[in-house]
């Protein structure tokens, strides 16, 4: 009998022992550090040359396009790609951190932007980036506080936090504007060019004559009408030489037009030669702007101009529900 007592208090003894150390290690667990998180695989901080512009930009826009579509997982992959041909450009890490978001891992999120300050220490942003990551390792914190009591916390007014809109990157390439003014530029130098010596040659001299159309001569030498290249009188010149023989004076420039043909052409090769050199300084001029303009337009990556918008988070937290609902305000 006093056995049979002695192993009916033993048996409960042995069941409070179990009890206890499995519930030790149930606390124990709580308490222990989460297992760290798998950091994304990026270049290290040293890094400074490029391994394949090209190829950065292609893996770049590829991933865009992953992202666009709602491919978060292969949009990651081509980012960290993109990023890895080309170490120079962090402000792929901000893409790759709006990605990470995008699939829930936060961490990793935090990860990439923390590298972005890092490598980027003169970004304009760096301020807005920094107060982003403030954001986020409050939602972290808020998470831990809340799932723990969502079984059993009530329903309550959605919360609004403010959360910074990642910066959209686009690639700019060289336009065709410039070159169109370097096409315009170039043919007008190249008509200046004929069209100046043209005007030259034909100004050289006409012979003269006189109103029934004879030639004159002076001592067996013909008399030629010449008019200054650029600006100037018309004057008459005798073996290269110019003369104010009344028998050869060049009339005032009524009677020149309705009489003179001679002089008339030396006018007009004139006003041919002051043309070329006209065109060709305008020609000349564009074609400089031209090229000072496509050598000077800005190209590479930079982030696009967003609307005043602010995205609100809102944690639902209620009787067996956790969740979280996205908002934008303009």
């Amino acid at each position: 009998m006093q056995r049979e007592k002695l192993e009916r208090f033993r048996r409960p003894r042995r069941g409070w022992r179990a009890l206890v150390a499995v519930s030790a290690t149930l606390i124990a667990a709580s308490l222990a550090p989460s297992v760290a998180f798998a950091q994304p695989s990026l270049p290290p901080p040293t890094c400074t040359a490029t391994e394949n512009e090209t190829a950065s930009r292609e893996s770049f826009m590829a991933g865009k396009r992953a992202y666009d579509v709602g491919d978060y997982d292969k949009a990651i992959s081509l980012y960290l790609e993109a990023y890895s041909k080309d170490c120079k450009r962090h402000g792929i890490l901000t893409i790759l951190s709006g990605a990470y978001e995008k699939t829930g891992d936060t961490e990793s999120a935090l990860f990439t932007l923390r590298a972005y300050l890092e490598r980027s220490p003169t970004a304009d942003d760096r301020d807005a980036i920094a107060e982003k990551i403030g954001n986020l390792e409050r939602r972290m914190a808020a998470r831990r506080v809340v799932a723990p009591a969502a079984a059993t916390s009530p329903a309550r007014e959605p919360a609004r936090v403010a959360v910074a809109i990642s910066p959209e990157l686009e690639v700019r390439k060289h336009t065709v504007a410039p070159w169109v003014l370097v096409g315009v530029g170039g043919v007008a130098v190249v008509v200046g060019a004929i069209v100046l010596p043209v005007g030259l040659a034909s100004n050289d001299g006409v012979a003269a004559t006189d109103d029934r159309g004879n030639p004159l001569f002076a001592g067996g030498e013909p008399v030629m009408q010449r008019c200054g290249t650029f600006g100037g009188e018309c004057r008459a010149y005798v073996a290269g030489t110019a003369t104010d023989d009344p028998r050869y004076a060049v009339p005032d420039r009524a009677a020149r037009e309705r009489t003179h043909p001679a002089t008339q052409a030396a006018l007009a090769a004139r006003d041919t030669a002051i043309t070329g050199l006209v065109m060709g300084g305008v020609g000349l001029f564009a074609l400089s702007v031209g090229l000072v303009w496509h050598y000077t337009e800005p190209t590479g990556l930079f982030a696009k101009k967003a609307a005043n918008a602010l995205t609100t988070v809102h944690p639902i937290v209620g009787s067996g529900v956790v969740g979280a609902g996205l908002g934008t305000t303009f």
